[in-house]
């Protein structure tokens, strides 16, 4: 990737998180938690995160273009809550974790 200027969507340098993980898509398909939605639906649909799977190092890239590394775990329900509380203490991820909260609970 070439470094120049970044596009801006709402003031932010993304327009979705990356997070990258040593799971498989198939993984994913887990229902998480008490939801009637898969993990990658959850992460997807409702926190604007495009995955790569099947990387060596685990981590999430905010809209802001902020890299946070994350802890790895052999349990994508975990990984998957690892990734809500940090998305949860961020400013617009703060608004999307109460909305998902409101409609699954």
């Amino acid at each position: 990737m070439s470094i120049g200027i970044a596009k801006v969507y709402n003031g932010f340098r993304n327009s979705k998180r990356e997070i990258a993980t040593h799971f498989a898509e198939k993984d994913f398909k887990l229902l998480y938690t008490d939801s009637k939605l898969s993990c990658l639906d959850v992460l997807e649909k409702y926190f604007h995160c495009s995955i790569c799977f099947k990387r060596d190092l685990e981590y999430i890239i905010s809209y802001s273009g902020k890299k946070i590394n994350l802890e790895r775990t052999d349990c994508v329900i975990e990984f998957t809550n690892q990734i809500l509380k940090i998305i949860g203490g961020m400013y617009v991820g703060s608004l999307e974790y109460e909305i998902f909260n409101k409609i699954n609970n």
